[in-house]
């Protein structure tokens, strides 16, 4: 009988073919993305997210040392993203109170937009500012602390022209970080409440919030550029 007494071995396993290098990165945070919303942050290990993607654990490592480096990675896309609307809201308006009005609306809409990404940030992130030196220069930053920044400078140009009340810029530029994000986390996690109308409430969100800020006397008018 022809190939009787032939050694028969199961062929080797291989892992299943991925994207080109190039396209590695992008695969691992696609995966670990899914894996931190689905199943936690703490829960997911890098030799399960290796596996998710086709690789050995030491394979991931050759694209991201830790898993806290590929979280770094996720954020900071975000934040890139937040950075770019910023640039775009101060060539829009000419008053800083309407930059700042418009960072707060548009803050939570792209929250709203973007829910997984909004909650991979500031539902499962550990601390914005753990393990940085908060006094080194803006463009030294990490695009994390450069959102913070931006805000607080914002908030500080508003209560040295007398816009804003007297007080803590600490305590202002975080009502400012904070408050917001209530409203965000809220209409991510109960979606079936029955909200006021998305934009009515957006919008009176962000006037009130303005309006405990403002000193007595000040406008709250909004300055838009012609063009």
């Amino acid at each position: 009988m022809a190939g009787k007494g032939r050694s028969q071995t199961a062929p080797a396993r291989t892992r299943k073919a991925r994207g080109l290098g190039y396209e590695r990165p992008d695969e691992i945070l696609a995966a670990a993305k899914d894996m931190f919303l689905h199943e936690g942050y703490h829960a997911v290990t890098t030799r399960r997210l290796a596996e998710r993607v086709g690789l050995s654990q030491a394979g991931l490592y050759v694209y991201f040392k830790s898993k806290d480096e590929i979280l770094d990675a996720l954020c900071q896309k975000t934040y890139e993203a937040t950075l770019q609307r910023y640039r775009e809201i101060d060539e829009t308006y000419d008053d800083d109170l309407d930059r700042l009005r418009a960072i707060i609306r548009s803050d939570i809409e792209a929250g709203l937009d973007h829910p997984d990404e909004y909650q991979i940030i500031y539902m499962t992130r550990r601390s914005l500012l753990h393990g940085k030196d908060i006094q080194r220069p803006f463009e030294q930053q990490s695009r994390g602390v450069q959102v913070v920044m931006w805000q607080s400078r914002l908030v500080e140009r508003l209560i040295k022209r007398g816009v804003f009340r007297r007080m803590s810029l600490k305590v202002a530029s975080q009502i400012v970080l904070a408050m917001p994000h209530g409203l965000t986390a809220k209409l991510i996690a109960w979606p079936d409440f029955p909200w006021a109308d998305r934009k009515t409430l957006i919008a009176a969100t962000t006037e009130t919030l303005i309006a405990g800020l403002l000193a007595p006397g000040a406008s709250g008018k909004t300055i838009r550029k012609a063009g």
